[in-house]
């Protein structure tokens, strides 16, 4: 057992401790050690930090709570989307990647003074994106009050003005906009998944038996809430742009696309009405 008394560098800790976690991904390791010690990503393997026993203590913990199954956003607090840093709290959806892919795609689509409607906005990642690199004019709608709190809490420290409303799907809202985009629930229901993932609110990870109730949803509702010529963006699971191309077509949306990720996984839908 190593002495947790004695102050030992940054680096030396690393690579002590990189072998006692194999199932974290380098990426998830890097970001937890480094944001524990206050350290910019990437620093840690090369840094001479003195890591006193206070510090240490803290970074034993936050990986004991990864361990036992917390995702490394909730622990560090922050998560990094289209370059901009969020704050994250647990309770609620943790942005992914592969949604930078839905985000470019609706930067392509809009001008400035558009109007967007994040369905199921979570932490405000899409919203925050499209409000401050797309100067799109932005509605943000969630029915999880967690969610509605920390993207009120990360669009006002990022500076962006976004209008922020309580709502079950469509049941509150009362205007039309230009573009409806949405990260939902698409993953089946009794899926096995990784206990980080699991940590996050189910209602934002499972749709169903086929993981698609919430893409028939708002296929079947958002041309009533959009304005004539607008766009749906949806981002979807793995294996799933065959049935939801159905979906949308079988729902009368003109120009049904499809979009690949950075991975080459089919991400996203883009109809319009």
């Amino acid at each position: 057992m190593r002495d947790t008394a004695i102050a030992v560098c940054a680096g030396e800790l690393y690579k002590a401790m990189r072998g006692d976690y194999p199932r974290l991904s380098g990426e998830e390791f890097d970001t937890l050690f480094n944001a524990s010690l206050s350290l910019s990503y990437g620093e840690a393997a090369f840094s001479d930090k003195k890591i006193n026993p206070v510090l240490r203590k803290k970074l034993t913990d936050n990986f004991s709570r990864r361990a036992a199954g917390t995702a490394v956003e909730y622990i560090t607090g922050s998560v990094e989307f289209m370059g901009l840093t969020l704050e994250m709290e647990e309770g609620v959806f943790i942005p992914k990647n592969s949604t930078e892919t839905l985000v470019e795609r609706l930067l392509e689509r809009s001008s400035a003074g558009m109007t967007l409607i994040d369905m199921g906005c979570g932490s405000g990642n899409i919203s925050i994106a499209a409000s401050k690199l797309g100067k799109l004019s932005v509605t943000a709608c969630d029915i999880n009050p967690a969610a509605l709190r920390l993207t009120r809490k990360n669009a006002g420290k990022l500076g962006e003005n976004i209008k922020i409303l309580r709502s079950d799907l469509f049941s509150d809202i009362k205007v039309r906009f230009d573009i409806i985009a949405s990260n939902p629930p698409y993953i089946p229901s009794g899926e096995t998944l990784d206990e980080a993932v699991l940590s996050q609110p189910a209602e934002a990870l499972f749709s169903g038996a086929d993981g698609l109730d919430c893409i028939r949803k708002l296929a079947g509702r958002s041309r009533d809430y959009l304005n004539d010529g607008g766009y749906l963006l949806i981002e979807i699971g793995a294996l799933q742009e065959r049935a939801v191309s159905d979906i949308l077509n079988a729902g009368g949306w003109k120009n049904v696309s499809f979009y690949k990720d950075l991975s080459g996984i089919t991400r996203v839908a883009e109809a319009s009405c």
